[in-house]
């Protein structure tokens, strides 16, 4: 028996046609059935590429999920923030206004009093850095959440209460 060749007229054919020619030499004849390993590469191709999708659609989602948790942990942190921060103030001013009746009353100097005045606008100040910080957490977690009452405008009455 004789070798086997593909002339060279036929390795210069598009895949697809090559598929079908058949090459009989010595009687002997075969045909190279690439058009269906194409059509079975192309069908992988296409299930590789949707499990793709899937798993990009799946860390999504996870993405999502993990970003909601981390803004609810967010908005409690600074509600409880937002709760020091207001016992802190009352505090202050109860000290600022008992230093008020000590210097009044000539037991305390200028300087004591000027550092619990001081210590009152502090607390002042971190009370509205806090409600500050609870506000931009809300809207972190409506934006998270897409709440869309929220966020084209209609608030509910339980939100405008806080």
């Amino acid at each position: 028996m004789g070798r086997l060749s593909i002339p060279p007229l036929l390795l210069k054919r598009p895949i697809a046609l090559l598929a079908r020619i058949s090459i009989a030499k010595n009687d002997i004849s075969f045909s190279i059935p690439l058009a269906i390993r194409t059509a079975r590469g192309r069908a992988a191709s296409a299930d590789a590429r949707l499990t793709g999708v899937g798993y990009e659609l799946r860390l999504l989602i996870d993405e999502a999920k993990r970003d909601l948790r981390l803004s609810l942990v967010n908005l409690r942190a600074t509600t409880e923030l937002k709760e020091v921060a207001l016992r802190e103030l009352a505090v202050a001013q109860r000290l600022a206004e008992a230093e008020l009746r000590r210097f009044e009353a000539g037991n305390s100097d200028y300087f004591l009093l000027n550092v619990r005045e001081r210590s009152l606008g502090e607390a002042q100040l971190r009370r509205w850095q806090a409600e500050l910080n609870h506000q931009v957490a809300l809207a972190n977690y409506y934006g998270i959440s897409m709440n869309q009452e929220v966020l084209w405008g209609q608030i509910p009455e339980r939100t405008a209460q806080q």
